[in-house]
């Protein structure tokens, strides 16, 4: 390894842009999963549609750096008290909040809110790792393609 290749752009054109593009399709994987999961439980809920009132509450879960937001909805469901998530909880939920849930009577912790059947948002979330991912490759692309193009170039003077 001579002295060139620990350069600024060996470094972003080698190390860097592959990193990244593996990140950001790992990334883009993930919210794939979740656009997935969304369309089987809507799937499932609407094959054993039951409503149901349920009790949202919102709050902080975790210890110390690892709190995180969490909403979600209690409800009773033949004799067992079920809590779980719910596709649709609108973000400014406070307190203990009444919301009618439509579950999946054979899975009952699948839940959403009454008469949200959309998977926009998943959807939505794809559009940011997306585009990471199509510039991430394009930068890649460029490099490699811009290293070859100079490798190719003899100097003036020489056949």
């Amino acid at each position: 390894m001579g002295r060139e290749s620990w350069s600024m752009g060996y470094l972003v054109g080698r190390v860097l842009l592959p990193l990244a593009v593996v990140a950001t399709l790992f990334i883009f994987g993930v919210r794939l999963f979740d656009l997935y999961r969304q369309v089987d439980v809507n799937g499932s809920i609407d094959a054993h549609t039951q409503q149901v009132t349920a009790t949202a509450t919102a709050g902080l879960v975790g210890t110390g750096l690892f709190k995180v937001e969490s909403r979600q909805v209690q409800f009773e469901f033949q004799g067992r008290q079920i809590t779980t998530g719910a596709y649709g909880l609108p973000d400014d939920i406070d307190g203990l909040a009444s919301v009618c849930l439509e579950i999946d009577s054979e899975r009952p912790y699948r839940a959403r809110v009454c008469g949200t059947r959309s998977i926009g948002q998943a959807q939505r979330n794809l559009i940011v790792p997306g585009a990471l991912v199509v510039a991430s490759v394009g930068l890649w692309g460029f490099y490699l393609w811009s290293r070859r193009s100079r490798r190719s170039v003899s100097p003036a003077g020489i056949s």
